[in-house]
């Protein structure tokens, strides 16, 4: 499976997504994506409104969570 080849098991992906997720400050976006040049899972942020296809557009999005911060 992609996600074992990646990351080792599907547990270390979650525990590597949710504190990637934790990491965005203020409000932006966490990704799952496919990296068509290397054919690899990766795991990406971008800030505010920014959509991983306008700052990588190797990457395909497969998984997005929406992260805003409001203290």
């Amino acid at each position: 499976m992609a996600i074992d080849k990646a990351f080792g098991d599907f547990h270390n992906f979650y525990s590597i997504f949710v504190s990637t997720t934790r990491a965005v400050k203020g409000k932006g976006w966490c990704w799952l994506a496919y990296n068509i040049e290397t054919g690899g899972l990766e795991i990406k942020i971008t800030p505010n409104e920014e959509l991983l296809i306008e700052r990588s557009p190797e990457h395909v999005p497969l998984l997005t969570i929406d992260v805003w911060v409001n203290d």
